[in-house]
């Protein structure tokens, strides 16, 4: 392709860039069922 390692060190920023999404996403998802929790329902269903 002519690009030498270019391309591997943009493949490196996004796969970061993915990483670091994924983990924010999961920290936000678990502090806010840690500070405001959702009583538990449907007890038939499991």
């Amino acid at each position: 392709m002519g690009y030498g390692r270019e391309a591997y060190v943009w493949s490196m920023f996004a796969a970061f860039g993915l990483f670091t999404v994924g983990s924010v996403v999961s920290i936000m998802h678990g502090a806010q069922q840690l500070f405001s929790p959702e009583p538990a329902a449907d007890f038939a269903v499991a």
